[in-house]
């Protein structure tokens, strides 16, 4: 703070003596003041004052990591984390949506008692009766599930 106000009394004494007045300095303040004295030395002290007084440092803001017009909403490896949770929250609500539905959960046991049956009927620890009963048991089960669903399992 001492340091500016030594600014304005130096640029102040060197205003009221005609001698260490910088004549071109001087010259132009006169002649924009229309030839008024007192306002001549108060631009003349502002404008000394201005050219003694250090610059002021200003601070740049660092340059936008982003283009103006191009704003991410996540990086890649947020998109990479995000899309399982996405899938597994679809196929929640899609579960959610489905209801509970008589008819497809007794085709689908239906469907899976057949599957098991044929699983059986492979087997190699059958013997051959067996494992020719089994597979009639099977038969009987697709026509079943044939005559009743109107379509092969």
């Amino acid at each position: 703070m001492q340091g500016s106000q030594d600014h304005w009394a130096a640029a102040m004494k060197e205003a009221e003596s005609p001698a260490d007045r910088d004549p071109a300095l001087w010259a132009r303040c006169f002649a924009e003041n229309d030839g008024d004295e007192q306002r001549a030395k108060a631009a003349y002290i502002r404008a000394k004052v201005a050219s003694s007084a250090p610059p002021v440092a200003t601070e740049v803001p660092p340059p936008p990591t982003n283009p103006p017009g191009k704003k991410r909403l996540l990086p890649w490896w947020g998109w990479v984390l995000l899309a399982p949770v996405i899938a597994i929250g679809a196929l929640l609500i899609i579960g959610a949506l489905m209801g509970d539905n008589p008819q497809r959960d007794a085709r689908w046991r239906e469907q899976d008692a057949i599957k098991l049956c044929w699983s059986e009927q492979g087997r190699k620890s059958l013997d051959a009766a067996t494992s020719r009963f089994v597979a009639g048991a099977c038969e009987k089960m697709e026509r079943d599930y044939e005559a009743k669903w109107g379509r092969k399992p």
